[in-house]
């Protein structure tokens, strides 16, 4: 009995750690693409635990205009593997994406809508 209710509430937890991520997901859509750079490296600094479930590339690619092509470029370049997960992502491999994202959006300001 104690196994089957181990389940349930493995099973809750798992549904929860999914909603919560495809709300980030949905929350991120919306933004201008510069913005969703920049919350996307804020959530990369400050709250790794709430987005450590999801994969980086699900993550980007939530980002207005913000394809697998450009995702698989980004993660290229700063050489991490794109079907990690946020959680399995070292501290120096969150800063250097966050940075190269904050640069992104800074870019993008810089264009002033441009692109």
């Amino acid at each position: 009995m104690v196994i089957v209710e181990q389940r349930f509430l493995a099973l809750e937890l798992a549904n929860q750690t999914r909603l919560a991520g495809r709300e980030l997901r949905e929350r991120l859509r919306v933004l201008p693409r510069r913005e969703g750079y920049a919350e996307v490296a804020r959530l990369l600094c400050d709250e790794p635990e709430t987005i450590g479930a999801l994969p980086v590339h699900k993550l980007l690619e939530a980002i207005p205009r913000v394809g697998p092509e450009k995702v698989r470029r980004l993660l290229v370049k700063q050489r991490v593997w794109p079907l990690r997960r946020v959680r399995e992502l070292t501290a120096r491999q969150r800063e250097v994406l966050a940075v190269a994202l904050v640069a992104e959006s800074e870019r993008l300001e810089w264009l002033g809508g441009w692109r």
